[in-house]
């Protein structure tokens, strides 16, 4: 049984007073009522177990689910709030509280259907239709989501009972924890773990272990409740969070000071902070990296609903003053807590009041103009059904979490998180569309609309490939041949799953198996071409949705080709009469223009023609299929000859001035390592230079608009094609481009022609 009572949720219950022996009835009442809910849980089992129809059943299942939704075992509550229902016990928590454990089991649908109860009666339930949003935001969002961070339990730090808080401080890091050590002394009485506490550790970097946890040492820790840590180094100042007051006699949670000294690792007598009225709690506080700006949680009046994150600015006097609620969209009906400020322009923090998977979720706003932009849910592996809270950044790509998941060892648990190096990848293969055959250097182009660009050249088997492909994008692949017309296939990274084991931190994944990346290139004639798949009903010359399907495959033609223009022509079988299939054929040809045109194609490049039966492919045909085959649509490029004068499907480079002095012989070879439509930083590519043996990557601007960085010269193919060989290995999409008298030609020619002049 995992029991979770910490001061992370404000559980501000008194200590108990001296319990009456009244029976098991008597005392489980008075120590749920003074909140001893792991002494109170056992024995109400047991009076239900021995009396199931005992007076006041319904009430004490209800206190079971209770009980159980305190301890965060949200399957168990759920169990029991059921029999309380069915039993007849109804107040005014008890369905919201159902509703929650529901959502925090993955049963939104469930929890949907108590939640319409609710709102039926009481149409203004604003928590009720906070959690109606989670209902359909988690059945709506999980398992659809693509990640690059991998969360792992950090399980050295963990125990079956609560642990919490981690930062970093000195050469290590603090975390508390409710760990029961030694001897049973100061058990906190409302959970039975032991009082909270600090606890430091280090990490050892050549064991790759954490070092035993041990008590921090000094008066920040009391006897009773301390709880989340923040160090301000300028100051030599810790913030903490103490709950229950240091003699134990307080119900409240309040912020502390208390001030380090290096040299002896002493710390001063902790100091309350002075936030507002005493009769309120404060905790979990997160300083700005100035140390003048203080966020913190508090249920003060003034708020947006219960537990709130309000900001206190550090006056001149060193006096904490200027607090202010930071109020929506941040604050909720609900509860926000444990505000973690990166980097003064990243505010995170855990709610359970907007759209999330049930519990508490992990949350981040950007703060622009001292304004909160709307919170983003973190989403998977970050968030789970349950909690998940107290996020700790050590850089962007990195840090730590809480969260009572399943997979833990007990309570809340301790888990980092990292960012893998997952390399995503596409390939494909180009042939000609009539022929079959490999299409051997062709330039292949990856875009995507902010600009981002790489290219390659297929090889002799018609293969590309490229490794630059990055999560949660949409690319356009184009694919040119000087004498084809171009195609484009678009793909998409987001929502990809990444189904490989999750257990290696560097991946190389390809984006999908079944994607259809290959392309059949269409040489530039004069021949018609034919559209497959346009269909009619019988008679008639309206397009058929299956039609304009088949449609699309020529809308990217003709969207690749800009110059393009085209003939559509429309053919029928030998049945019918002559006049009437010629004008049938027409109207179906000018159907197909007509749908190209509202598809956004210019009418100056489509004209349209109908052949009737006078180019029958089978005459005299006898079968169903041959007729079929007389009935087919095409198109006929009507400026071959400008198409072919194009040179656009060459990436012939206009080369610069060289930055060094370089003797070119007629023949020279040079890798190319990027290509972009923005020019890159300078030093982008030095460690790769410093890794190639200090070689120069050389930046030269292309007729058709792009940057180009490659390495060389290089006289020898051996040794080019070894430099290429070394410079993908470091994850470069490098290819070799041949040069003769400093113009770029075709690798396979150059190299022909070196081996015939030897």
């Amino acid at each position: 049984m995992r029991i979770r009572f910490s001061i992370l949720f404000f559980l501000l219950c008194m200590l108990p007073v001296n319990l009456l022996a009244q029976g098991n009835v008597g005392k489980a009442n008075e120590y749920f009522e003074t909140g001893v809910l792991y002494k109170a849980l056992p024995l109400y089992l047991e009076i239900l177990d021995n009396d199931p129809e005992v007076p006041n059943a319904h009430l004490y299942k209800f206190r079971v689910a209770e009980c159980y939704r305190m301890a965060n075992d949200a399957d168990k509550a759920c169990q029991w709030y059921e029999k309380s229902l069915v039993a007849g016990y109804y107040d005014t928590t008890i369905n919201l509280n159902y509703a929650k454990m529901l959502l925090m089991t993955g049963n939104s649908d469930k929890a949907k259907t108590v939640l319409m109860g609710i709102l039926l009666s009481d149409r203004d339930n604003v928590v009720a239709r906070l959690y109606m949003e989670q209902c359909t935001f988690s059945s709506f969002t999980r398992g659809s989501l693509f990640t690059l961070f991998k969360v792992q339990n950090e399980e050295r730090l963990n125990t079956e009972w609560n642990e919490f808080g981690i930062c970093p401080f000195n050469e290590g890091f603090l975390f508390t924890s409710s760990r029961i050590a030694g001897n049973r002394d100061g058990i906190y009485p409302v959970n039975g773990h032991a009082f909270e506490k600090l606890y430091y550790t280090l990490w050892e970097p050549r064991n790759q272990i954490w070092a035993d946890p041990v008590v921090l040492k000094g008066p920040i820790n009391s006897d009773f409740n301390t709880g989340t840590f923040v160090f301000d180094k300028s100051r030599n100042e810790a913030l903490f969070m103490q709950c229950n007051g240091y003699k134990g006699d307080e119900v409240s949670c309040d912020i502390y000071r208390s001030i380090r000294d290096a040299t002896g690792n002493e710390w001063t007598k902790p100091e309350r902070l002075n936030l507002g009225p005493t009769d309120f709690s404060y905790g979990h506080p997160s300083l700005s990296s100035d140390g003048n700006t203080l966020y913190f949680v508090s249920d003060m009046d003034g708020g947006v609903g219960g537990k709130d994150i309000w900001q206190a600015k550090r006056l001149a006097d060193g006096v904490w003053g200027e607090i202010h609620n930071l109020g929506e969209p941040v604050n909720s009906a609900a509860d926000e807590m444990f505000p973690f400020l990166f980097r003064d322009s990243l505010l995170y923090f855990s709610s359970n009041g907007h759209k999330g998977y049930g519990g508490l979720d992990l949350f981040f706003t950007w703060i622009e103009m001292d304004e909160y932009i709307d919170p983003v849910n973190m989403n998977p592996p970050f968030n789970s059904q349950t909690d998940d809270f107290g996020i700790c950044l050590l850089e962007q790509d990195s840090g730590f979490l809480i969260s009572n998941r399943p997979d833990g060892f007990g309570g809340d648990d301790i888990y980092s998180f990292f960012q893998m190096n997952l390399s995503i990848y596409i390939s494909g293969l180009i042939r000609d569309k009539n022929s079959g055959t490999p299409v051997g250097n062709a330039y292949v182009m990856l875009s995507r609309d902010d600009g981002f660009r790489d290219s390659t050249i297929t090889d002799s088997s018609g293969y590309y490939s490229f490794y630059s492909i990055e999560p949660n994008y949409t690319y356009v692949v184009t694919a040119d041949k000087k004498g084809y017309l171009s195609d484009r296939k678009n793909i998409s990274t987001i929502g990809v799953l990444d189904s490989l084991d999750n257990t290696n931190t560097t991946k190389r994944y390809l984006l999908d198996l079944a994607l259809d990346l290959d392309f059949q290139l269409i040489k530039i004639t004069s021949d018609e071409i034919e559209i497959p798949d346009i269909y009619y009903d019988f008679n008639a010359w309206t397009l058929r949705d299956t039609s304009k399907i088949a449609l699309s495959k020529l809308l990217i033609l003709l969207n690749a080709n800009p110059n393009l223009m085209i003939l559509i022509n429309s053919h029928t079988d030998e049945r019918g009469k002559d006049e009437y299939n010629m004008v049938l054929s027409q109207k179906r040809a000018q159907s197909v223009v007509e749908y190209l045109v509202k598809q956004g194609i210019q009418q100056s490049r489509l004209q349209s023609k109908g052949w009737g039966e006078s180019k029958l492919i089978r005459k005299s045909a006898q079968t169903e299929e041959d007729h079929q085959m007389n009935r087919r649509t095409t198109f006929t490029i009507l400026n071959p000859e400008e198409l072919n004068d194009l040179s656009k499907n060459v990436p012939v480079n206009i080369q610069s001035e060289t930055k060094q002095a370089v003797v070119v012989q007629e023949y020279h070879f040079r890798v190319q390592v990027a290509a972009s439509k923005n020019p890159v930083e300078p030093g982008h590519f030095s460690q790769l230079e410093n890794e190639i043996g200090a070689m120069k990557v050389d930046e030269s601007y292309s007729a058709d608009g792009y940057y180009r960085y490659s390495v060389g010269p290089f006289t020898d193919y051996k040794e080019v094609n070894k430099y290429k060989s070394l410079i993908s290995r470091k994850g470069y999409n490098a290819f070799i481009i041949a040069y003769k008298d400093g113009k770029i030609i075709d690798l396979s020619k150059a190299l022909k022609n070196m081996r015939n002049e030897k």
